[in-house]
């Protein structure tokens, strides 16, 4: 079973367009606001009001670089480390 199913798994790519996936980014928002000179608990009580209210819209340009992050996601390392364990199983 574990064999058919990593074989069938696909990304979608633009998932995180979706605007119910926007809780997502509160927490780069609440990064940036901080980074603005705004207190934490402050940047907080903004995104979360703003989440409440329905009028969040968050940026969805990232730049990070540290692997695993949403710009590097090191698929191509997961998928060669995935072939060689799949590749010791048969």
């Amino acid at each position: 079973m574990l064999l058919f199913s990593l074989e069938e798994i696909q990304v979608r790519p633009n998932l995180l367009a979706d605007k119910t996936l926007d809780p997502l980014f509160s927490l780069e928002e609440i990064n940036k606001l901080v980074a603005g000179g705004i207190p934490f608990r402050d940047a907080y009580k903004i995104v979360g009001n703003s989440l409440n209210e329905g009028t969040f819209n968050p940026a969805r340009e990232l730049n990070h670089t540290h692997e695993g992050s949403i710009n590097n996601l090191c698929t191509k390392e997961i998928a060669e480390a995935m072939h060689k364990v799949l590749a010791q199983l048969h």
